[in-house]
């Protein structure tokens, strides 16, 4: 999930918002203004309603805020690098550089965050009740009445053991631990929350067509139902990749050193001395000083027009050595798989020491051994 809007930084941790969490703030205000409240503290004007159901949507986000962090903070404690934190319409996103690294560590991490929503749940109802016993405004019990049960309905719905919700985070855990193998952990607990995700949009369907004064809350159900069906099918893909990479390194599938081209050579020149070899769309550039450039990427030529060709440099269709991955020849291709989906280019730089020896791209995972294990797979499956 993209980051729309920089907000700072909790414990070096950066926190951002994506677009869409400011649509569900909107919604849980009017939610709260036009029905909730007035139900549940019926008497007061219209901005009294609206003014608190601001301020509780603001705090609802901030509820979102602190499960997430919860996620981030024992990541972190377990070795697990955290890029930031995204909210969005349908909760919040811990971006976190890999996995756990056991099964305790990855059930720890996924079970603190229902945790939290839980204790803030119980935190607001026992808020609710000590304010309503000192006879304090009875909209502002409502609203953090409110706020206590969608905080305990966050913490269920995030147990639910679909992956890759908090509860088929917890279900990888305890699968891993009990076959040691996380990949087929991974498989499993994916496949189990499409399998969710399909009941959600079966049953939010359902409510919408057939269950009176229900329509919003069954269109959400099978919103949400869809969000889990698809991300579970792109794990499921993922792992599949991941699996047929086996125990192939980076020398396995990377493009040896070709032509070598000066950053401040021009299109024409780059296109002259990289095609004739043609092994690989990425070119190493080197600088005035003999630093390394970047790779040129041919497959970006199209952003020039050719008429432009003879005066733009190569650096312009280039990633910045900031861009990509460094990687080794001998790191496993499952990692470089990661760090490739990580780098804003998808494309590695690979080194044996300060030494340029190869490159990577995504393209060459599926060119190299990853076709190779289709096409093996393929083969023993005709045979068999």
């Amino acid at each position: 999930m993209t980051e729309s809007f920089h907000l700072g930084t909790i414990g070096r941790i950066r926190v951002g918002l994506n677009w869409s969490v400011l649509l569900i703030a909107g919604i849980v205000a009017l939610s709260l203004a036009t029905a909730e409240l007035p139900s549940g503290a019926p008497g007061y004007s219209t901005l009294a309603y609206w003014l608190v159901g601001a301020g509780v949507s603001l705090v609802f986000l901030a509820s979102l805020l602190a499960h997430e962090l919860a996620h981030a903070f024992v990541a972190r404690r377990h070795g697990v690098g955290v890029r930031g934190i995204v909210l969005w319409a349908l909760g919040g996103v811990a971006k976190l550089d890999g996995d756990a690294p056991d099964p305790g560590a990855e059930l720890r991490i996924a079970a603190v965050g229902p945790l939290v929503s839980f204790v803030v749940g119980v935190l607001s109802w026992a808020l609710a009740v000590g304010l309503a016993d000192l006879g304090a405004a009875r909209v502002v019990v409502a609203a953090l009445a409110w706020l206590a049960g969608i905080n305990v309905l966050l913490a269920v719905f995030n147990l639910l053991p679909a992956y890759p919700l908090d509860g088929g985070r917890v279900l990888r855990a305890l699968l891993w631990r009990r076959r040691h193998d996380r990949l087929a952990a991974t498989r499993v607990a994916a496949r189990v929350g499409t399998g969710i995700g399909t009941t959600l949009i079966a049953v939010g369907l359902a409510a919408t067509f057939f269950v009176p004064g229900f329509p919003l809350n069954g269109i959400w159900l099978a919103l949400v139902g869809w969000f889990l069906r698809i991300a579970s099918r792109e794990e499921s893909h993922t792992v599949a990749a991941l699996a047929l990479l086996g125990d192939h390194v980076v020398a396995d599938a990377m493009r040896p050193i070709g032509a070598v081209v000066p950053s401040y050579a021009t299109l024409d020149a780059l296109v002259e001395r990289s095609v004739p070899g043609g092994r690989s769309a990425l070119v190493p550039l080197v600088e005035f000083s003999g630093a390394f450039g970047g790779l040129a990427d041919l497959r970006r030529l199209g952003e020039v027009p050719p008429s432009a060709w003879p005066t733009t440099r190569a650096s312009a269709i280039a990633w910045h050595p900031e861009e990509l991955a460094w990687l080794a020849p001998t790191t496993a291709l499952r990692e470089a798989a990661v760090e490739l989906g990580r780098a804003r280019s998808h494309c590695a730089a690979v080194f044996v020491g300060p030494r340029l020896v190869g490159t990577l791209s995504a393209a060459d995972l599926h060119d190299g051994p990853l076709a190779t294990s289709q096409e093996s797979a393929a083969s023993s499956a005709r045979v068999a």
